[in-house]
């Protein structure tokens, strides 16, 4: 991102997902600091810019201890910044379709319209579509006052649904994700420069949206190194929150399809599901050595306490936090392709990577009672988190592309044998 040498605006635009704390979604994976210290360098450097989020745990009011709220606030010299809550402008989103339609449908139909609308509100795309809408507006409001824009992603949202589509065969779900990626790519052309998490959609988008600026800022994680060995671990654990659609079909695949056949190998071993915002056909899953804890405020004993992260996603976009923290506490995984997409992962070294029910659960088992095995992928997974998604990879990746001189010699740790 270049700025020039004289003193102009800058628009830092970060599009968080919503997440819930930090076991939810995606939430905890550093994209919200990361957004901050790009737009804090650039008032720093006399750019006058505006930092918006959609994160509704409010981490950028904590980042700067600031109540920030629905409208711009100037939070530091040259640095204003704006919250927005995905939930009401999912619900003025909603409201705002049904008074378009009013006056255009026979009075006799309106209910069952604002059914549909009321049942559309819960759907994956909702929040999306809202959030989108509110974006574009705020972009067409306040160009006049900031002259270059960023757009930070952590997934691309089309590509998500787009494989969702595809997973479960709908065309409704294909057609939502066309729409959404008008909206996105649309986005992207009203911006200077899009920032994704990994290379992989820097390519997907070289393709689907050409004369778009896009660099890479991936997760970000402290690495907090293993703290138990294999002998005092036992069982597995899977982290993610349940208001983001793939996290629940990979349980419920998981518990479905394979579990079963890990529980025939492994009958004292259990699978600790955590994530907030549980839904009922998760929590029916539990009993048979599944239990289900919801929303865990410090996950690190069971971090420290479990043998094996399983990654069963069958569908997403994006670089996964729950990949990424797992290997910063030195816990191995077991994961489907989708899961460690972009990861820079070396499959056998850093990572166990199984595409269908019964080779996850082959994995699964032999990893369980490979203790030399265990030992080298926790090893090699620290080093995956240290090279690619620390805080010094992240910083290195900023200075890039706020355009700051590099960080010299610096090194991360090479593979472990």
């Amino acid at each position: 991102m270049r700025f020039g040498r004289g003193p102009i605006s800058a628009f830092a635009l970060a599009e968080t997902r919503r997440c819930a704390g930090r076991s939810g979604g995606k939430g905890g994976v550093g994209k919200s600091t990361s957004a901050a210290a790009i737009a804090w360098q650039s008032a720093k450097a006399g750019y006058r810019t505006l930092l918006v989020s959609t994160d509704p745990a409010h981490n950028v009011g904590d980042i700067f201890n600031e109540q920030i709220g629905g409208r711009t606030k100037e939070i530091a010299d040259n640095l204003y910044a704006l919250e927005i809550d995905p939930e009401i402008e999912t619900e003025n989103y909603i409201k705002g379709v049904k008074n378009n339609i009013r006056g255009t449908v026979h009075t006799s139909m309106m209910e069952e319209v604002n059914r549909q609308l009321d049942t559309a509100k819960a759907s994956p795309g909702a929040d999306e579509a809202a959030l989108f809408d509110k974006l574009i507006h705020i972009i067409l409001e306040e160009r006049q006052h900031f002259d270059k824009l960023v757009f930070d992603t952590v997934d691309l949202h089309y590509l998500r649904e787009q494989r969702a589509a595809e997973l479960e065969n709908r065309p409704e779900l294909a057609r939502l994700a066309e729409a959404t990626r008008r909206q996105e790519i649309g986005l992207m052309r009203e911006c200077d420069l899009t920032v994704v998490v990994s290379p992989v959609e820097q390519a997907i988008l070289a393709h689907d949206a050409p004369g778009v600026t896009v660099d890479v800022l991936s997760n970000v994680h402290e690495v907090y190194g293993c703290r138990a060995p294999f002998g005092a671990r036992h069982d597995l654990v899977f982290v993610g929150g349940f208001r983001h659609p793939p996290n629940e079909d990979a349980v419920l695949w998981y518990a479905r399809e394979v579990h079963p056949r890990v529980r025939a190998a492994l009958p004292d071993v259990t699978l600790h599901v955590v994530g907030s915002e549980v839904t009922a056909a998760v929590q029916a899953l539990a009993g048979d050595g599944l239990i289900v804890h919801g929303f865990v405020d410090d996950l690190a004993p069971l971090m420290d306490r479990c043998r094996i992260s399983i990654a069963p996603l069958r569908y997403g976009a994006g670089v996964k936090g729950k990949v990424n923290m797992a290997m910063s506490y030195g816990l191995p995984v077991v994961a489907t392709p989708m899961a460690v997409e972009g990861m820079h992962v070396q499959v056998g070294e850093d990572v166990l990577v199984a595409a269908d029910a019964e080779a996850f659960a082959i994995a699964v088992v032999a990893l369980y009672r490979d203790e030399a095995l265990w030992n080298r992928l926790s090893r090699n997974g620290l080093a995956n988190v240290e090279r690619h998604f620390s805080f010094a990879a992240a910083e290195t990746a900023i200075r890039r592309i706020v355009g700051l001189p590099g960080l010299g010699d610096r090194q991360a740790p090479s593979r472990m044998p």
